[in-house]
């Protein structure tokens, strides 16, 4: 699957000096599926991917678990209510469908500009982060250039738990910023897994997509008119 995102879903008012973001592309492997995220729909997304890959032939209650899994995460990236965020599912093939792993992406501006430093420095300040339910357990940053600029991510490992629950859940995460060269906004991606022991290369996949992701920017000329 293929993925695009266009200026005429970004704010264009930026507040940084440089480019702006045009057009980007990347790749992702065989299972990653687009999620319906327009909030004025009634979406029946779940509906229809859940029956496209269960299957008519397929277990009735596999159909149906899948489909809550992808309604809840359909519900959670609506009520973010970040207009530019687009998503993306992985449903891995060979095995009883399920979310593996949730992908939001965006291009964004930082209020503190296109700085690959102080972004490093705002993921590594959540390590050992707690607030009331939340515990950042592990956070790990790192910044490597890949064909499109300069990469820099953070994977976290974070543990949720409910008011009067025993126990907790606990979830991977990396959240990877690229910063074009010349460019004032970034491209983030945030990848996500419930299942972070039986995920444990969600670093390396996403690294992997992030380094298909090819940039357009917008020319001189056109950043003066």
């Amino acid at each position: 699957m293929r993925r695009k995102g266009r200026t005429n879903t970004v704010s264009q008012a930026g507040t940084g000096f440089g480019s702006r973001i045009l057009d980007f592309d990347f790749n992702v492997t065989t299972g990653w599926y687009g999620v319906d995220l327009d909030p004025a729909a009634t979406s029946r997304w779940a509906v229809d991917l859940s029956q496209d890959v269960v299957g008519d032939s397929g277990d009735a209650d596999e159909r149906t678990e899948l489909r809550g899994e992808l309604q809840g995460v359909r519900d959670r990236l609506v009520t973010i209510g970040d207009p530019y965020m687009r998503a993306a599912v992985l449903i891995p093939a060979g095995e009883r469908a399920r979310v593996r792993c949730v992908l939001a992406f965006r291009i964004t501006e930082p209020d503190y500009g296109a700085d690959p430093v102080r972004y490093e420095q705002e993921l590594a300040a959540d390590a050992g982060h707690v607030q009331p339910g939340e515990r950042f357990d592990i956070v790990k940053t790192w910044n490597v250039p890949v064909n499109a600029g300069l990469a820099v991510g953070a994977y976290d490992l974070i543990t949720y738990t409910d008011p009067g629950a025993e126990y907790g859940r606990t979830e991977g995460r990396t959240v990877i910023g690229v910063f074009p060269s010349g460019s004032s906004q970034i491209i983030e991606f945030v990848f996500t897994t419930a299942e972070p022991a039986s995920f444990s290369d969600l670093v390396d996949v996403s690294m992997a997509c992030v380094a298909t992701l090819t940039v357009t920017l917008e020319k001189e000329n056109d950043a003066d008119a």
